[in-house]
């Protein structure tokens, strides 16, 4: 089975998303809510696939940047 990039995105979204809920419980409330514990396992070929498209993104807008391609409002993304 094959987990997208896209899907292990969405996943830390909603994990972050509910850790911000709680954490505004948690201040509302005296008492510290226990969190269960979360185990995410990415495989080492969605690990190498996800670092390969990041490096290559980065040297293309390096690479754009040192010929002047890219104007500077869109390098400060």
């Amino acid at each position: 089975m094959t987990i997208s990039d896209i899907k292990v995105s969405a996943v830390i979204k909603l994990y972050l998303k509910h850790l911000k809920q709680k954490t505004k419980q948690s201040d509302s409330n005296s008492e510290p809510a226990e969190t269960p514990p979360y185990n995410v396992h990415i495989s080492e070929k969605g690990v190498k696939k996800l670092l390969a498209e990041r490096t290559s993104e980065a040297l293309i807008q390096k690479a754009k940047k040192e010929a002047g391609i890219v104007p500077e409002s869109i390098e400060d993304k």
